[in-house]
C-alpha cells in the first residue's frame, strides 16, 4: 500500500492518437525539466517505454552519503 507516499516532483506525458508525445505536465520540475520537455514533443517520436523518457528529468534528489548510511542502517533493524 502506497497511500501514505508524498511526491514532491512528477512528470506526465499525453501521447496523440499516433503515440507521439504531444504534451508534458511538470510537476514542481524547473530549469533543464523545461527545455527537455519541449525538445521531446518538438521531435514528435513516437514512445513505447516512458519510464525511460522519465529518467530524463531530475525528479528525485541525490541521496547524501550519510543519509544512506542511515537508511540501510534502518532496514538492517527492520529485518
Amino acid at each position: 500500500d502506497n497511500s501514505n507516499e508524498s511526491y514532491e516532483r512528477g512528470v506526465v506525458f499525453y501521447k496523440g492518437e499516433n503515440g507521439k508525445v504531444v504534451g508534458v505536465l511538470l510537476l514542481n520540475v524547473y530549469g533543464s525539466g523545461v527545455d527537455v520537455s519541449r525538445r521531446i514533443i518538438e521531435e514528435a517520436r513516437s514512445i513505447d517505454d516512458f519510464r525511460q523518457l522519465a529518467k530524463l528529468y531530475e525528479l528525485y534528489s541525490p541521496v547524501e552519503p550519510e543519509q544512506e548510511e542511515k537508511s540501510e542502517a534502518k532496514s538492517d533493524k527492520d529485518e
